[in-house]
């Protein structure tokens, strides 16, 4: 990249003007990366070719399963690793290629006509961990999933104000039907902390994906338990409620279940393009049209139960509505909260 971005500096193709940073060993704030930006040279030689944003993207042959290797603890990611390719990985690719074409061919859009740049980006990819094409395999990519749930609201398929369906602990349930046990418990009304569930709930996923017992809490999660809590009494009583699939926890079976939930998801994904319904996924939720969201529930609820042996659960993501605006049409037509 470095020699790439010299290249098309002022130098050589005079395609990029360059502004260069420096670094301030005493105060940090205070250093600026080097920038670039389009030169005038660059903008007239597009100004006749009258493109616009939606003209870029991804190129369509750009890798779309992606490995990396064994991360160096649960609080940081491997690199990336070069692989060759299986009839997994065919296979892998080819549903990912069904699925880009199918959504680069939708009708996607924001609600009144509200412009964003990165439309186009919509290629999802399928990211790997531990060197295993069976560890992992999420979904990343595509510009609706780097939205917050109020600003998902926005967005329109065939025209049709959205909904985003959500399974209810996903990952719990999944790591029930992996031991061969049913699911009826709340995962995370946790006695003794059944005030801390946002907080049980981060836990609760270090747990299954560390190795070994968890001697802190895990970044950003303290504060989400009262002061002077010991992260050993939390993951004890933990234990405590899911006794049927204590096994599974500091044994790495986060990613294990991640894989299934991966798999889950492209299944749903195939099974709605045979139907004609577009869905976007966002990890272990689809956004869908709002008029086409029975049917969705249904193919996902039949596609969960014969993958994991569970029965499945949906909930409609439900964001701070619009409640304190003003009236409006905008505010009217999007709250739906049932």
């Amino acid at each position: 990249m470095p020699n790439l971005l010299k290249l098309l500096g002022p130098q050589q193709m005079h395609l990029l003007d360059v502004h260069l940073g420096h670094s301030n060993p005493v105060d940090k704030s205070q250093s600026k990366q080097t920038t670039f930006r389009a030169s005038p040279a660059l903008l007239l030689r597009l100004a006749s070719l009258w493109l616009t944003p939606a003209d870029f993207g991804v190129h369509q042959d750009k890798e779309v399963v992606e490995l990396r290797d064994k991360r160096p603890d649960v609080f940081e990611r491997g690199a990336y690793l070069q692989y060759n390719d299986t009839p997994q990985t065919n296979t892998y690719r080819n549903d990912l290629k069904i699925i880009n074409d199918w959504i680069d061919a939708a009708d996607i859009d924001l609600i009144d006509g509200r412009s964003m740049a990165r439309l186009g980006e919509r290629r999802l990819r399928r990211v790997f961990n531990n060197g295993s094409f069976e560890l992992g395999g999420r979904l990343f990519g595509g510009w609706w999933q780097d939205m917050n749930k109020q600003d998902r609201l926005d967005i329109l398929i065939d025209g049709v104000p959205t909904v985003t369906l959500d399974f209810a602990q996903m990952g719990p349930r999944i790591l029930y039907g992996m031991a061969g046990v049913s699911f009826d418990c709340e995962a995370y009304a946790v006695p003794g902390f059944e005030d801390r569930r946002p907080g049980i709930k981060k836990l609760f996923a270090a747990m299954t994906y560390a190795a070994a017992p968890l001697r802190r809490f895990p970044d950003g999660t303290a504060s989400l338990f009262y002061r002077g809590t010991k992260v050993r009494h939390v993951t004890e009583a933990i234990q405590t409620h899911h006794e049927a699939i204590s096994g599974l926890f500091y044994s790495g079976a986060g990613l294990a279940a991640m894989y299934r939930e991966s798999e889950i998801m492209v299944e749903m994904l195939l099974t709605l393009k045979a139907a004609g319904i577009v869905a976007l996924p966002v990890h272990d939720a689809l956004i869908v049209a709002e008029d086409r969201k029975e049917e969705v529930k249904t193919v996902m609820l039949a596609v969960f139960h014969a993958q994991t042996g569970v029965d499945g659960s949906i909930t409609e993501e439900c964001p701070q509505r619009y409640d304190h605006c003003a009236p409006g049409p905008r505010q009217i037509s999007r709250c739906r909260h049932r």
